[in-house]
């Protein structure tokens, strides 16, 4: 697995300050390696790559605080197939699994229309630990072969904390 800790200076490449939006202080510039996008995202947040088929890149944060590292926000590439026929496909199998969930609502990312759902889950059990609530919100962006999610997902209590990243990264958001 591919980890490493973003930096205003270094990410093998994969940040830089060249072009768009202004930068806040702490946080780079992250070019998805397929050039699908690039978003800035907070420098002291790690970072995971290309972890399955769908899977472009995941900023696990924030560094420090109660919870460090209890936050994720992850972006995935989905085809249009028989698992996700289409966008209504892919809303329903999420709120299937969900505690709670608020119906999509229309967003424009990078001036794409695009859709927004909130949902509450139990988080799967992992390393001994039980399942523990997390709440999400998940952006959809469609094309004509899939889509892009742009996902946040946190602990009820940070949540609102890290909410704030989540928007600031997908205020950020460039397609090609």
């Amino acid at each position: 697995m591919r980890k490493i800790f973003l930096s205003a200076c270094l990410l093998a490449g994969a940040c830089s300050k060249a072009q768009g939006p202004a930068i806040p202080d702490g946080w780079a510039r992250y070019d998805d390696p397929g050039r699908l996008f690039s978003c800035m995202a907070p420098g002291d947040w790690r970072v995971t790559q290309l972890q399955s088929r769908a899977h472009r890149v995941t900023f696990h944060g924030p560094a420090s605080g109660p919870k460090p590292m209890a936050a994720a926000i992850a972006v995935y590439r989905h085809e249009f197939s028989e698992n996700y026929a289409s966008v209504d496909a892919y809303f329903s199998a999420q709120a299937a699994g969900a505690i709670k969930f608020t119906p999509a609502v229309e967003r424009l990312v990078d001036t794409k229309h695009a859709k927004e759902f909130f949902l509450e889950r139990l988080s799967p059990a992992m390393h001994g630990k039980p399942p523990e609530p997390v709440v999400e919100n998940v952006i959809i962006l469609p094309d004509s072969a899939g889509f892009l999610t742009i996902t946040h997902t946190a602990p009820p209590d940070l949540h609102p904390a890290t909410k704030k990243v989540f928007d600031t990264l997908v205020e950020s958001f460039q397609l090609p």
